[in-house]
């Protein structure tokens, strides 16, 4: 407050910055969940997820090469680095 007095200023402004962040977020993972649930149906433990379709989950829609990778160890499933 005191350092800073514009934070506290734009506190709202902020406040509604961080929200839409979080929604545009939450709608990143949804697409992506169903892209990757999608190409995992074809797969079964033990398998690899292919580099191009772990590529396209970050590239094209923003999903976190970690989170895909967690999932499909959640699944027995390896990825294609």
């Amino acid at each position: 407050g005191e350092e800073y007095p514009e934070i506290v200023e734009n506190k709202s402004l902020i406040a509604q910055t961080l929200l839409n962040e979080e929604e545009r977020f939450r709608a990143t993972l949804a697409h992506g969940e169903g892209f990757l649930n999608d190409a995992l149906d074809s797969l079964k433990e033990g398998d690899v997820l292919d580099g191009k379709s772990a590529f396209t989950l970050h590239d094209t829609y923003g999903f976190p090469f970690e989170l895909t990778c967690e999932i499909c160890a959640e699944q027995g499933i390896e990825v294609d680095e």
